[in-house]
């Protein structure tokens, strides 16, 4: 009855060391695919082609600035010109072209140096 018993224990032991032997594998990759995934990233940083997260938030907050700059100017401009007495097509137009001049200015790109990042 012993004899079962040992023979049960010791391949439940031999069992755990190659499930833990594929685990340590697995594990083993795991880390080498990060550690590539970081050269790739820090390689990727020295040829400039990412973007430091601080430049896109202030190239962001100054798209949304002057987008909200000019969308609180544009009723003022509509109004004074509605006054003239715009039929409600020439109305219209005149509501387009402003809009297209909004989306040619907020489109124009904002381009920050690493130095003026730094400054703020």
């Amino acid at each position: 009855m012993l004899v079962p018993t040992l023979q049960g224990l010791f391949r439940y032991y031999r069992e755990a060391q190659t499930r833990r032997v594929g685990t340590l594998a697995e594990e083993k990759e795991m880390k080498v695919r990060a550690e590539r995934q970081l050269l790739e990233l820090d390689l990727a940083h020295k040829r400039g082609d990412l973007v430091e997260l601080d430049a896109v938030e202030k190239a962001w907050e100054n798209i949304i600035g002057a987008l909200l700059q000019q969308l609180d100017v544009l009723p003022s401009k509509i109004e004074s010109r509605y006054h003239m007495g715009l039929t409600p097509r020439a109305l219209r137009d005149l509501l387009e072209r402003e809009l297209d001049e909004l989306r040619t200015n907020v489109s124009k790109p904002a381009i920050h140096s690493k130095a003026e990042s730094s400054k703020s």
